[in-house]
């Protein structure tokens, strides 16, 4: 077996274990040492086809079928004519995906998917739709297609971060071992309620919220003997504040994950000097909206968003813009904020967070943002138009943005 026929074989079961870089390397390793050998070329034109480059992935096949006169390389060609179509529609779905028209943007992948042409975007594109959506089990889904593909794929990677981390989703769950798990506790629980009684339950609540307490607060049995009563304590303010402040119903708020009364009362509290209980329980919520709350509100503001609820939409994101800093939707709220002041007729706000985005992220509504900020300063201040514009244009000379209003802003 010559050397070319051995990096071939290598470069195929790369590709049939998902490790497309390395097998595209090896490709063209066997391609140097023989340029004629025909199964090496049609899987380089395959890994082409499957990473969304057409017209290399055509190159590659018509220069074989002209070299070799390779069946296999003809019988590509042939079924490629129509992938244009496809690799438009993509484009297509990735605009509205920006625009945030998710539904028809997960129609027109999933369109996509009746070719293997581009597989691992398309699939990609169709799990951020998902998880747009909140459906992550789905997301999941479609990224592991992506993964069984390309194994190092970074988009994938980003995906399956977010699924596994944020949200904490597995890949496979023994569910028959968590039920039975339940169960011997729920009865080991009973067990225990009916032989020590209601008392050793109300012990072990005290213990709990006395483990909750900071580490130099000492429970009431260390404490220094207490003043007499002929010496009466000043009254402290401090008291007075703290029966007001609302603990049960924001205990209620976290135990039945109302983000809505949890983020009213943070809102309320949040600069007031508390006690240490009623403090501790704010932080706890403030933790859970950041965890929970801000996915929440950002749903409730895409969901409103697409019915032109603006005010509404508005109030959510910005719900979701105080508590969610550490999230990775921060970017994502921050482009609505602006999207959806624009759609309000809120020019100034809208300017406002185009350009905290700018100036703080890079990510997938940068083309968008820059094209926003360049139309709408095109009325008011045209020296900044041009600016945006500069940079949308030198920094994505292929994005669908350039087009005549780019150009006359451009040219003025």
């Amino acid at each position: 077996m010559d050397k070319s026929t051995k990096y071939y074989l290598k470069a195929l079961n790369k590709y049939n274990d998902g490790y497309i870089s390395m097998a595209f390397e090896l490709c063209n390793k066997s391609i140097a040492l023989n340029n004629r050998n025909s199964s090496a070329l049609n899987l380089k034109g395959l890994l082409y086809y499957l990473t969304g480059k057409l017209s290399e992935a055509q190159v590659i096949w018509q220069l074989n079928y002209k070299m070799n006169k390779n069946d296999v390389a003809l019988n590509y060609l042939n079924d490629s004519k129509d992938d244009k179509d496809m690799e438009d529609r993509y484009k297509r779905a990735l605009g509205l995906i920006k625009d945030l028209r998710i539904d028809e943007a997960e129609e027109m992948l999933i369109k996509c998917m009746d070719s293997d042409f581009n597989a691992i975007n398309v699939n990609n594109a169709i799990a951020d739709c998902y998880i747009k959506s909140g459906e992550y089990d789905t997301a999941f889904k479609y990224v592991n297609k992506a993964v069984s593909l390309d194994r190092k794929n970074d988009k994938s990677r980003q995906i399956l971060k977010i699924l596994k981390s944020f949200y904490g989703i597995k890949k496979t769950y023994n569910y028959k071992k968590i039920i039975t798990a339940a169960t011997l506790v729920i009865a080991a629980v009973v067990i225990i309620y009916l032989a020590l009684g209601q008392g050793f339950f109300n012990k072990y609540k005290i213990a709990k919220e006395n483990t909750n307490k900071k580490a130099s607060i000492v429970n009431n049995t260390n404490k220094q003997p207490e003043i007499s009563a002929a010496v009466k304590k000043p009254v402290d303010t401090k008291d007075k504040v703290n029966t007001a402040f609302p603990y049960s119903q924001l205990e209620a708020s976290i135990n039945n994950g109302d983000y809505n009364t949890m983020y009213d009362i943070y809102q309320s509290w949040k600069d007031k000097d508390l006690s240490i209980n009623n403090k501790t329980l704010l932080n706890n919520a403030v933790n859970t909206l950041k965890k929970d709350g801000t996915q929440s509100f950002y749903n409730n503001g895409s969901a409103y968003l697409k019915n032109k609820k603006y005010k509404d939409s508005i109030n959510e994101f910005s719900k979701a813009y105080t508590v969610g800093k550490e999230s990775y939707l921060y970017p994502h709220i921050v482009y609505f904020l602006g999207l959806t002041s624009e759609e309000s007729n809120d020019m100034e706000t809208a300017l406002k967070y185009y350009t905290i985005y700018d100036e703080s992220f890079k990510g997938d509504y940068e083309e968008t943002v820059l094209y926003r900020l360049a139309v709408i300063y095109g009325e008011i201040d045209k020296a900044k138009a041009k600016e945006y514009a500069k940079r949308l244009v030198n920094s994505y000379p292929d994005s669908i943005y350039n087009n005549s209003n780019i150009k006359q802003i451009l040219n003025n």
